[in-house]
């Protein structure tokens, strides 16, 4: 059972990962202050220090949050028969599960950034690369269980391109969130079942 010195720990690390994201995502990580997230998270640098030591403490938890939400999804969608199931119809509802996270995370310039810091990029290459092996693993599966063709050419290849579906339709979808989310997601179905479908 949790004290409740941990129980307010938690909820402080939560307040101020929510508020570093506003904040990043307002002025990307390089322009964003310490200062500027203990404003927007209410807090003290006293107590901000407390549970973070260093801005990129607060970019390190946050990268690892998103992987663990792009792991849920792979596990989601690739994890079971009724997951590739849902894949091969995916619906409009889906495709919008799939933006929101992306609107919740820290924003596609941060990323960007995240690429011209060495040690940050080495930790998402890291994790890419556990997220890209789940993938391979999970459509290794599903071939087996006969959930989709087993000819493809490449799994390697095939879990680059759906990564590449997925963070490009992030992308578009927060440049132009007025896009017609009904048309992409048949769209979507429609290639994947093509390609898929054993």
């Amino acid at each position: 059972m949790r004290t409740r010195n941990e129980t307010l720990a938690d909820v402080r690390r939560e307040q101020i990962l929510a508020a570093a994201k506003r904040v990043f995502r307002l002025r990307g990580f390089h322009a964003a202050r310490m200062e500027e997230i203990c404003k927007e998270a209410e807090l003290s640098p006293g107590s901000m220090y407390r549970h973070f030591t260093s801005k990129d403490a607060i970019i390190d938890e946050l990268v690892e949050r998103e992987f663990d939400d792009y792991l849920a999804l792979v596990r989601r969608y690739l994890g079971s028969a009724e997951g590739i199931a849902a894949l091969l119809d995916f619906k409009a509802a889906d495709l919008a599960d799939l933006l929101q996270g992306a609107q919740d995370d820290i924003g596609v310039e941060s990323w960007a950034e995240i690429a011209r810091n060495p040690g940050l990029m080495q930790r998402v290459a890291e994790r890419d690369g556990q997220l890209r092996r789940e993938v391979v693993d999970a459509l290794r599966k599903a071939q087996q269980d006969g959930l989709i063709r087993a000819d493809l050419p490449s799994l390697d290849g095939l879990a680059n391109v759906l990564s590449a579906l997925v963070s490009g339709l992030q992308v578009d979808f927060h440049v132009n969130p007025g896009l017609d989310r009904v048309a992409t997601a048949r769209a979507l179905a429609d290639v994947l079942r093509s390609y898929l479908k054993p």
